[in-house]
């Protein structure tokens, strides 16, 4: 059960913390903090959107990405999920005027990691 739907049914569910890692973190219960810091995990993750480099050059798919990227924000809000910081909003659109390609996870996934801090990474082609 993702975060959203847990908080439109709060109050019939009950979260429990949860201790997953190696690093022997505490417990973590869900809250958008938790989400956002990435310690809630694996329970909850980022959700991306991968647009081909040759796609872009269609405008309608740039036109799409674009109105995405401007509005994610207030949709996010609207399905209860929890929208990202706004500095995380910055680089995606930077990367998108750069046109970088290429992933920040160098082949292999990792929990409990901040967005921000992924999104700091050089990518990797």
């Amino acid at each position: 059960m993702g975060f959203a739907y847990y908080v439109a049914h709060q109050k019939r569910l009950k979260a429990l913390a949860v201790e997953w890692d190696e690093k022997k973190r505490p417990a973590t219960r869900p809250s958008e903090q938790t989400v956002l810091e990435g310690s809630y995990n694996p329970l909850s993750r980022p959700l991306f959107l991968y647009v081909n480099l040759k796609s872009l050059e269609k405008p309608e798919v740039l036109k799409f990405v674009e109105f995405y990227l401007a509005h994610v924000e207030t949709l996010a809000k609207e399905v209860k999920y929890i929208p990202l910081p706004p500095s995380a909003y910055e680089k995606v659109r930077d990367r998108l005027k750069k046109r970088q390609k290429g992933t920040a996870f160098a082949g292999h996934g990792e929990m409990a990691v901040p967005i921000d801090d992924i999104l700091s990474r050089p990518l990797v082609p």
